[in-house]
């Protein structure tokens, strides 16, 4: 095979992520999973260099989702690993390190559309306000954090990244950073302006370009849980829970998907349109309050 053939997967990989990087503009979550996703394939399989990479058959990576299922894996779980593997042959096929990538053709199973069991809420506004049942040295603090999440649908990740300077209080609008280094104007309301404000106050000084909540996303997820807690919210909660939260809301409330997709940072429409599955059972319920043949005898 020559020098070629003696590159190693490990660099390979490596110039891979920094393509998606550099070039395609992926967030930081998605080159973590593509990394360990190769990895996790790479030491099952034992290849260390191209050479080793070069005319797998297809076969190999059918066995490798089915040993995937047969030891539980979720269906959603497989399918992003296999995601990222063909995601890693299609460069080395770009490259011309490989004649061809062997995923290609392989026919993925899709996973379900399936959004977990949102708030209602009655439970939203006792999360919020549990700050205020336990008074502390940050109660203005996870109170904005709580605020904030549930008026935007934030991530994590865009929260943690707030800064001074993305605020306009006189309108109520906030520019957040999402996937690809992508911005969006998303309103806030005056429940979360007024919790903002009075965690900055007490904060000062206010500095244009610093973190509004210099903390991480374990501590953002810790917060969320303990005040699930708090609110006496007999399930699991974290912070992705309340963006679909919010946006099950907004459509619940008259939002139109368009105005939903801008909020969230959706690329797509098809993405929003999800949510349309979570309000179904508030849809049946209207159906057979109101509607004359709707209701059971």
């Amino acid at each position: 095979m020559g020098r070629k053939g003696r590159i190693s997967a490990a660099s390979l990989l490596a110039d891979f992520l920094a393509v998606c990087r550099l070039e395609r503009g992926l967030s930081a979550n998605t080159l973590m999973a593509y990394e360990q996703d190769v990895l996790r394939w790479l030491a099952r399989s034992g290849f260390t260099d191209l050479r080793q990479l070069q005319d797998i058959p297809r076969r190999a990576f059918i066995d490798y989702m089915e040993a995937e299922r047969s030891k539980g894996r979720a269906e959603r779980t497989v399918l992003r690993r296999m995601m990222s593997l063909r995601e890693f042959f299609r460069y080395l096929a770009f490259e011309k390190h490989i004649a061809e990538s062997p995923l290609e053709r392989i026919a993925f199973r899709a996973a379900p559309n399936k959004l977990p069991e949102p708030l209602t809420e009655e439970q939203a506004k006792r999360l919020v306000e549990a700050p205020l049942q336990c008074p502390s040295p940050h109660m203005r603090r996870d109170t904005a954090i709580l605020e904030m999440l549930y008026a935007t649908g934030a991530r994590v990740s865009e929260l943690l990244g707030l800064k001074m300077s993305d605020l306009i209080w006189q309108e109520r609008l906030v520019t957040l950073t999402g996937k690809g280094d992508k911005q969006r104007l998303v309103p806030f309301g005056k429940p979360a302006a007024k919790a903002l404000r009075a965690y900055i106050d007490q904060k000062q000084p206010e500095n244009g370009e610093a973190r509004i909540f210099p903390l991480t996303r374990v501590h953002i997820h810790g917060i969320v849980a303990h005040y699930a807690k708090v609110a006496g919210i007999g399930r699991r909660v974290y912070p992705h829970l309340l963006r679909h939260s919010c946006a099950t809301h907004l459509l619940e409330h008259g939002a139109s998907l368009p105005v939903i997709q801008a909020i969230l940072g959706h690329a797509s429409l098809t993405s929003t349109e999800i949510y349309t599955h979570v309000s179904t059972a508030e849809l049946r319920k209207n159906h057979k309050r109101f509607h004359p043949h709707g209701k059971v005898a």
